[in-house]
Formats: structure tokens, C-alpha cells, sequence
């Protein structure tokens, strides 16, 4: 089961992952008050919520400086049919700019039946089409459920694609909570994409999926 952007940041924020404030509709009917509700401030980000990759190219995702062009953009999205998919709720978010985008995830690997942490510095698109172009850009790294996130393996992440080092106790931080969530709520896979690396040196979950094991739903936290 893949869970919606926004139940993903629910996750991310219960685990103290850094994410952008946000609101979630359901309806195209009062987007400036609902805006001013959550304390968002402009430009914003208009999202479909939908349980597929590559909304942003099918026209799911659409900026707004202003309410007149929030409430547009939401009418725009709503109800649109992305690959198959309706969109029956937008989130809407305030606009990052970040200066580096990273990617990072945890999924599981049936081959060594652990977890493994996949991480890149090249974010914001496709890691498949990242990893045929650019396959040094991408460290994975299976984590030992008996030690965890180790130093070593944030070390050796960051040492294989080049990454700044004056992000490793970030990076750790936000991979240690990723592990507990991955274990806490049986995941296949829980990603950020993308990890925005903002001008004063945070780190920043602007993008998340969470995709959970359909037989553990039955005790989920």
C-alpha cells in the first residue's frame, strides 16, 4: 500500500523529520482562507495527491503567488485523471528554494533481507534515470538491524558520491528517524525525494512516499 504525500509528511513529522508546513483540500471552494488557516505564506506549491509517480510532468503539480492564482491552480488539479489516477485531494505547500537537492530512501532488499539505505546527492527526479547516468552519484548500502545507522555507513554514503561532509550529523539524523518509521510502520519503502539542502545549511523534506506491506496493515502504530 502506498500512502499519499500528505500521510507521509504525517509520518515524517511524528518522527521530527523537517517538512514544510502545508494544508490538504478537498475542495476548490475557499483556497485563500484555508491557506491563511494553515499560515502559509506565498508563492505556494498546488499538488495532486495521488498514489503514482510523475505527477509533476502529467500537469499535477502547479505554482501560485497569489490566492486568486492558488484558487486557480486548484481547480486546475482537482479532479484531474493522472495516469489512471483522480485526483480527489491537493495539497498545498509553501514553495522551498533550495539550493541542492539529495535524494534518500530506505526500502527493503529481499536479496540480503535487510534494509537498505540508498542515497544520492543528485535529487528531484527519477534515481533509476540518475543511476543509468550517473551511477557514482549513488550510494547503497545495506544496514545491519543488529547495529543500525552507524557512522560509518552515513561516512561512506556521502564519501562514494561526493557529498558535503558538513551534512553528515544531518544526514544521520534524518536517516535514524527514516529507520525507526521503516520499522515502526512495516515498510517496503519510505523515500524523500527530494531532500532540499536550504541556503542556511538545513536539510528539508520537500518531497515524501511512504509504501507499507499490505499483510502488516492490521497493526500498524
Amino acid at each position: 500500500m502506498d500512502l499519499l504525500e500528505y500521510k507521509a509528511q504525517e509520518i515524517f513529522a511524528k518522527y521530527d523529520v523537517p517538512i514544510m508546513k502545508n494544508t490538504v483540500i478537498d475542495s476548490a471552494e475557499g483556497i485563500a482562507e484555508k491557506i491563511v488557516e494553515a499560515n502559509l505564506s506565498y508563492p505556494v506549491v498546488v499538488k495532486a495527491q495521488v498514489q503514482i509517480g510523475g505527477r509533476g510532468k502529467a500537469g499535477g503539480i502547479k505554482f501560485a503567488d497569489t490566492p486568486e492564482e492558488a484558487s486557480d491552480r486548484a481547480k486546475e488539479i482537482l479532479y484531474m485523471n493522472i495516469r489512471g489516477h483522480i485526483a480527489k485531494q491537493l495539497m498545498i505547500v509553501e514553495k522551498a528554494n533550495p539550493v541542492d537537492e539529495w535524494y534518500l530512501s530506505i526500502m527493503l532488499d529481499r536479496l540480503t533481507k535487510s534494509p537498505l539505505l540508498i542515497f544520492s546527492p543528485v535529487g528531484g527526479m527519477d534515481i533509476e534515470q540518475v543511476a543509468k547516468e550517473q551511477p557514482d552519484k549513488i550510494a547503497k548500502i545495506p544496514i545491519d538491524i543488529f547495529t543500525g545507522v552507524k557512522d560509518y555507513v552515513i561516512e561512506y554514503a556521502m564519501d562514494k558520491t561526493g557529498a558535503d561532509k558538513k551534512f553528515k550529523d544531518q544526514l544521520k539524523a534524518m536517516v535514524e528517524k527514516l529507520y525507526k518509521a521503516f520499522f515502526e510502520y512495516h515498510c517496503m519503502l519510505i523515500e524523500i525525494n527530494p531532500v532540499g539542502v536550504n541556503a542556511d545549511d538545513t536539510l528539508i523534506a520537500l518531497d515524501g512516499k511512504v509504501s507499507i506491506d499490505d499483510s502488516a496493515l492490521y497493526k500498524l502504530p
